[in-house]
C-alpha cells in the first residue's frame, strides 16, 4: 500500500482507482526485496492490458520559500 501521508502518491493512487487501472502499490518493506537489484526504487506496479507492465516512481515537487509562485 502506498504511503497515504505523501499527498502526490495518494493522488496518483486515486487516479488509478478512478480510471479502473489495475495496479499494486509497493510499500517500503517490499522495496527492500529489490535492494541488491540494479533497479530504481518504484512506488507502483501498473498492469497493462495491451502493452508492457509499468514500474512507476511518483515524484512530488516542493516549492522553496522565496521563489516565484509560477508553475
Amino acid at each position: 500500500m502506498a504511503d497515504r501521508n505523501i499527498h502526490y502518491e495518494a493522488a496518483f493512487e486515486a487516479f488509478l482507482r478512478d480510471k479502473g487501472i489495475p495496479y499494486v502499490a509497493v510499500d517500503e518493506a517490499k522495496k527492500a526485496l529489490f535492494a541488491n537489484a540494479k533497479l530504481k526504487s518504484f512506488d507502483f506496479v501498473v498492469y497493462s492490458r495491451n502493452g508492457p507492465n509499468l514500474l512507476i516512481d511518483v515524484k512530488g515537487r516542493q516549492q522553496r520559500e522565496g521563489t516565484s509562485k509560477r508553475s
